[in-house]
């Protein structure tokens, strides 16, 4: 079977809900802090982050959260500043004149510009086809470290897209081998932590710590995703509130916040490439049906706390955060 044949219609799936927590009156203290700070592994990211000649990945990672002040600890805020830059350089790059396949969403865009600012959605252009043959004119990383391209489509439109929105042509389904270890999915869990962590001191919010109970809750939300992506069951109940009362988190029910996210894998894509993929989807494509929602817990002033949870499925990517 061609591969066009095989392009799902929706190539990139996000849903997103978003909740203001009530206030919060519990002290700090008391509050999941038990980092355990896992650098990422060298083949994956170590390699790909030099943020001082003196400094790498390990160094960041290992010193990220103070757990008395929930402060970025020993690194200088400085590192902090410039590590979301080098994140993205794990994804890969298309070269001026290569060939990819457009995949959109119902929050990706096409602009008539290089994007001037993370929620920069104006000057819109036409939509065009999922699958749709695209040729590479140019690309260029924007300062808030997103990677953007060029690109002309097999129509002659020209316009400005996301890293997220191409597709290696070559990359071929292979559902057999698309599904990752253990170990590999931990990788994603700890890049995804550490990524969003480089955003959010980028815009001056302190670090999420890192929760062991709201992990548990994103765990055993990855079956329900698979089964049926969505927030809610098909009587309208909340899922997460379901399993904080089930696993006794009666302080979560209807204050957790919670970013789902499905994508089609491809081969010569790493677990940690996918979900820094789908936080950047998340974070600077999100305005049409979201509404920048997912965006919004992100970069929650009233957060302090996230749980992490990613499965490869037979050739999805599911991921789910909670927030609170």
């Amino acid at each position: 079977m061609k591969f066009t044949q095989k392009l799902m219609v929706t190539i990139a799936t996000f849903s997103i809900l978003y909740e203001v927590a009530t206030p919060i009156t519990e002290s700090l203290n008391h509050r999941i802090t038990n980092v355990k700070a896992q650098a990422v592994t060298k083949e994956n990211i170590q390699t790909k982050i030099k943020l001082t000649p003196t400094r790498n990945a390990d160094h960041l990672m290992s010193h990220t959260i103070s757990k008395s002040n929930n402060t970025p600890g020993t690194v200088p805020q400085s590192e902090w500043l410039h590590a979301y830059y080098y994140f993205n350089q794990m994804l890969p790059r298309y070269a001026n004149g290569s060939k990819a396949l457009y995949a959109h969403d119902n929050n990706s865009v096409i602009l008539d510009h290089m994007a001037t600012s993370e929620t920069d959605m104006k000057g819109q252009l036409p939509m065009q086809s999922n699958g749709d043959r695209m040729t590479v004119i140019s690309s260029k990383q924007a300062p808030w470290g997103n990677i953007y391209y060029h690109v002309r489509f097999s129509n002659g439109a020209k316009g400005w897209i996301q890293q997220s929105n191409l597709v290696n042509e070559s990359a071929i389904y292979d559902n057999s081998k698309l599904n990752y270890t253990s170990h590999e999915n931990n990788q994603a869990i700890n890049t995804g932590f550490y990524y969003i962590n480089s955003i959010r001191i980028k815009h001056g919010l302190k670090l999420f710590r890192w929760s062991d109970k709201l992990t548990k809750i994103a765990q055993a939300r990855i079956p329900q995703l698979i089964s049926n992506f969505g927030h809610t069951d098909s009587n309208g109940i909340s899922y997460r509130n379901e399993l904080a009362q089930k696993f006794g988190y009666k302080k979560y029910i209807n204050v957790i916040g919670e970013n789902i996210g499905t994508l089609n894998m491809y081969k010569k894509m790493s677990a940690s490439q996918y979900i820094v993929t789908d936080i950047n989807a998340m974070t600077y494509e999100d305005a049409n049906d979201s509404k920048w929602g997912h965006r919004k817990n992100f970069l929650s002033r009233v957060s302090t706390t996230i749980g992490i949870a990613v499965k490869s499925d037979n050739g999805r990517f599911i991921t789910a955060f909670e927030f609170y």
